[in-house]
């Protein structure tokens, strides 16, 4: 059945990728794109409601790439990171800042690290993970590694914050979120256009579109670029958990973040695509990994339309009506996209309902 195959990929994926490790990311990646050419669809598909941002979309042959810390499934993205919960963890930070604070004027080093914190406004700052990424960003700057190398006090709160930057899950939370969640961006995709709760959820009750995408321009696409990976889901009722994580994980690696969701939600039958950001590869001169690059504060959008590729096929709903772009707000996207059915007649697909099979009709126009 469509359903366990869906299960099976996820699984096979998380296989796959325990055996992984950044020393062989180069032939790891060449076992990841054989997964890819060997498992993924010919076609998948993309539901979107009728919107400025969906027509605008379907007209630059663009996606929205969305932080998971926004997605309806409590559960999604949630990798379990370590035992240290939120408490703990900012008690750590705070200890840490007493420690700054009570030495300074002890220690010509501990004084040039506190002047360094205090114009970054360290130590206004409430919010525990801003703490933590201002402490980590003059600790482990190059600059001051002398100063910090050679300081009992400045070695051992830089080896205590590795230890809060290693513990990010929170146990105190249903939703074991690490600060790394807010560093990649990610599109979902489904396997299936002919899906009624797809339609229902994610097609604005059969008024909206689907877009479908053909495997090869996916993968050429990928290949493109070095900060895009793709994934299939995997469907369990337990979050993936690392019991020690190191800070040298690759890329494929860390994709286990992002491939676990509950099983109610298997109807889906997704892929994803998961952008991490920013580029490490841009700012390598202030990192040494790419785990370290991921908790640079990101200021790319919760929801960044990017370049795409261009859909193979435009399948429109039930109960798509040309009529609904005649509201305010969408009115000035009509003639965008009547204009781009126009040009692409030939993609376009409709829907209808087969009554003897409970299911959907696609017609071709």
């Amino acid at each position: 059945m469509k359903n366990q195959n869906i299960i099976d990929k996820g699984k096979l994926f998380s296989e796959l990728t325990k055996n992984f490790s950044i020393d062989s990311y180069e032939t790891d990646l060449n076992l990841y794109y054989q997964f890819l050419e060997q498992y993924l669809p010919d076609y998948l598909y993309k539901y979107l409601s009728v919107s400025k941002y969906s027509i605008t979309a379907l007209v630059n042959n663009t996606a929205c790439f969305s932080n998971p810390n926004l997605f309806n499934d409590l559960f999604d993205s949630g990798a379990n990171l370590s035992k240290k919960g939120l408490k703990e963890r900012t008690n750590d930070i705070n200890n840490a800042t007493l420690k700054i604070k009570a030495l300074y004027k002890t220690s010509t080093e501990i004084k040039f690290i506190y002047n360094e914190l205090e114009q970054n406004k360290f130590f206004d700052e409430k919010d525990y993970r801003t703490k933590h990424q201002l402490l980590r960003q003059v600790l482990c700057n190059k600059e001051n590694e002398n100063i910090i190398r050679y300081n009992n006090i400045l070695s051992e709160i830089r080896f205590k914050m590795n230890q809060i930057y290693s513990n990010t899950g929170d146990q105190n939370t249903n939703r074991l979120f690490g600060d790394i969640t807010d560093n990649v961006r990610i599109l979902c995709l489904s396997e299936s256009e002919n899906n009624s709760l797809m339609w229902a959820h994610y097609g604005q009750n059969d008024t909206g579109i689907c877009l479908k995408y053909s495997k090869q321009k996916i993968l050429k696409f990928l290949k493109s670029r070095k900060d895009i990976f793709m994934l299939p889901i995997c469907y369990m009722n337990t979050n993936f958990s690392f019991d020690e994580i190191s800070l040298e994980l690759s890329p494929l690696q860390l994709l286990n973040f992002f491939m676990f969701k509950k099983k109610d939600w298997k109807y889906e039958y997704e892929w994803r695509l998961v952008k991490y950001c920013p580029n490490y590869e841009y700012n390598s001169h202030f990192h040494q990994n790419f785990v370290d690059a991921l908790f640079v504060p990101c200021t790319i959008p919760d929801h960044y339309d990017m370049d795409f590729i261009e859909p193979t096929a435009i399948y429109l709903g039930v109960k798509f009506d040309i009529n609904s772009f005649e509201n305010e707000e969408l009115k000035k996207y009509q003639e965008n996209f009547l204009s781009y059915v126009a040009h692409n007649y030939s993609k376009i697909r409709t829907l209808s309902v087969c009554d003897a099979t409970l299911g959907y009709y696609v017609n071709n126009l």
